[in-house]
């Protein structure tokens, strides 16, 4: 969040929703994979450095002057100087807003983004949880006009004595809820 980059405002958690439909977009699954192929140092940051932000920007230019994908921006006649690190909020923000006949609210979209209201509305329009969730499960591009709007994350059936053994031993240095996203990796 553009506002609490830091996150030391839990009041507003932001919920993220798995995407069991379009794994390529899925959250749950892309960070499952990055905890599962990275070594964390002893101040057990989720992320490596201190400045978020700068590092953001230099892993997007990277991408950006890839082979294949400089290739495919020019195919699709987008120069990648245009493209920036506000463009995940600004496109995520706007699908939200106008990518359905059953948006969320403006004022969750807003807040969501870190953006201000503007005027008195900072003052009486508020974050409540079910304006974020419904913004969650919409920027994790799950189809609002759908039942599988409320799909629930990949779990395993069972378990037997076999994997859970090797689920203690590979994520025993991560709390349990990790299994969760592990489940999820492997369902993909």
């Amino acid at each position: 969040m553009k506002n609490d980059q830091s996150g030391d405002r839990p009041r507003d958690p932001r919920h993220v929703y798995a995407n069991p439909l379009q794994p390529s977009i899925c959250p749950v699954l892309a960070l499952a994979i990055y905890w599962a192929t990275t070594s964390f140092d002893t101040d057990n940051r989720l992320f490596p450095g201190s400045d978020q932000y700068d590092r953001f920007r230099k892993c997007l230019q990277r991408l950006l002057v890839d082979e294949k994908v400089a290739a495919e921006l020019k195919r699709r006649g987008v120069n990648s100087n245009d493209l920036g690190t506000h463009l995940m909020r600004k496109g995520a923000a706007t699908y939200c807003a106008s990518g359905s006949t059953a948006c969320p609210s403006s004022t969750a979209v807003h807040l969501r983004a870190g953006w201000s209201l503007g005027g008195v509305q900072n003052t009486y329009l508020r974050y409540e949880a079910a304006g974020d969730m419904y913004v969650g499960r919409t920027v994790a591009g799950l189809p609002s006009g759908s039942h599988e709007f409320t799909i629930l994350p990949p779990h395993f059936v069972e378990q037997d004595e076999w994997v859970n053994l090797v689920l203690q031993w590979y994520f025993k240095r991560y709390p349990n809820i990790y299994c969760l996203l592990e489940s999820f990796a492997s369902r993909h």
